[in-house]
């Protein structure tokens, strides 16, 4: 059970390890897209700035970190893990965009309707070794 080393993301990673009895360890660069320095803004303009991660990802558009780096930053962290791992099943506790960013990329689905239609608490299944997209549970 691997976790980006935000707060929430390790705490339900570590709760989730501990019903099946499995270490939980956190992982640079599993965090969310860099954004502290973002204005708090309302739900719609958050998700018209998250539109524009989608649609300009090279593009420094919103918070500290273009779309492109944080899905490149996420999937370096991802590739490690798994070949960290190579034996077991990986289960990864983190974050909407990023997460959608790194799908969209491997999987070839649109981001940001990914990220759209995602829950809390949701999850994805990837296949290894070719993280191909098994299953997408948008709400538990």
């Amino acid at each position: 059970m691997l976790s980006s080393v935000e707060p929430k993301a390790r705490e339900t990673a570590e709760l989730v390890a501990g019903r099946l009895g499995i270490p939980a360890v956190a992982v640079q660069g599993l965090h969310e897209h860099e954004r502290k320095t973002a204005p708090y803004v309302s739900e719609r303009e958050f998700k018209v700035a998250v539109a524009g991660l989608f649609a300009r990802p090279s593009e420094l558009v919103y918070g500290e970190e273009t779309a492109d780096h944080a899905r490149k930053r996420f999937d370096v962290a991802i590739r490690a893990a798994l070949e960290d791992h190579q034996d077991a099943n990986v289960a990864v506790v983190a974050h909407g965009t990023v997460i959608s960013l790194f799908v969209s990329a491997v999987a070839g689905v649109d981001g940001l309707a990914l990220w759209g239609s995602i829950g809390m608490p949701s999850y994805i299944v990837l296949s290894r070794p070719g993280l191909q997209l098994l299953e997408i549970v948008e709400t538990i």
